[in-house]
């Protein structure tokens, strides 16, 4: 839970960084991935995925309105954000271990950027 943003938006459920990540609460998360995601079938609940847009200005507004000066970001879940992290770290620890990836994949593998 430790590599998820601190000051990360809240997505449609509310919960921030602050009130997932706490050190009394670890456990509670870990039981609740197990119960609520079927890790056969790769459902989770619903509400996890469920995200806020919302637009950004791409630079400062200095006339009117254009909606080209704007991009959208999307405001997901902290949990779902939470197991997806764990997931990820799980699979590429796997992939390192088994040698399933190959020694000239250099990016997005950790130590081994250009």
């Amino acid at each position: 839970m430790g590599k998820i943003k601190r000051k990360a938006a809240p997505g449609k459920d509310g919960l921030t960084a602050e009130m997932v990540d706490r050190g009394i609460l670890r456990n509670l998360w870990g039981t609740l991935f197990n119960a609520c995601c079927n890790w056969r079938t790769g459902v989770v609940p619903k509400a996890w995925k469920e995200s806020v847009v919302v637009r950004v200005p791409k630079k400062p507004r200095t006339g009117p309105c254009i909606p080209d000066d704007f991009r959208g970001i999307a405001l997901t879940s902290v949990v779902y954000k939470a197991m997806c992290t764990v997931i990820k770290e799980r699979v590429v620890k796997v992939a390192e271990e088994k040698g399933l990836v190959s020694e000239e994949q250099c990016a997005f593998r950790k130590g081994r950027g250009c």
